[in-house]
């Protein structure tokens, strides 16, 4: 409550609410996956593993090659 009421971290807030309304972000949440907005945010896990699938086998190649 006391950040609230002495307004320490405003400035940093409005820079952030700033910087989310040019590209028109006006909701929470919004979620940003290599810079691209997820419009479904339910779908984010399985967009996440879908990232994180091929580098599974160059991760596991580098770790056996040291």
């Amino acid at each position: 409550q006391d950040c609230l009421s002495s307004g320490v971290k405003r400035k940093l807030v409005d820079a952030d609410l700033a910087e989310a309304k040019k590209p028109g972000y006006a909701s929470t949440p919004t979620f940003l996956l290599n810079g691209q907005k997820v419009n479904d945010w339910s779908a984010l896990p399985q967009l996440v593993q879908a990232m994180i699938e091929p580098l599974v086998p160059l991760r596991q190649a580098t770790s056996t090659s040291q």
